[in-house]
């Protein structure tokens, strides 16, 4: 399973035509690219902060915010409250 690598010819005055052929064909690739391509020169090197003003930020963290303590709350009135009722039960019946 190796793979057979492909290693051209090298340079000499017997493929010296090839290997201008093959330049050639590269350099006008080059110049097609440079040609074809397009800069935009204005904001280079600029850095630009755009505000949104429709961001909801702000709004979105204080829900969260509400969902925490929302969580919070209630766990700890689910946990708490059985804890209570054990120690009311127990504090009974030692007496």
């Amino acid at each position: 399973m190796g793979r057979k690598l492909h290693i051209p010819p090298p340079v000499v005055k017997e493929n010296e035509a090839e290997y201008l052929e093959e330049l050639a064909k590269i350099s006008e690739a080059q110049n097609w690219v440079e040609k074809h391509s397009v800069q935009d020169k204005s904001s280079q090197g600029e850095t630009r902060i755009i505000k949104n003003e429709n961001s909801k930020n702000a709004e979105s963290v204080f829900n969260m915010f509400l969902a925490l303590v929302y969580l919070i709350l209630t766990s700890g009135l689910y946990f708490c409250i059985p804890v209570v009722i054990v120690i009311i039960w127990l504090g009974d019946s030692m007496q």
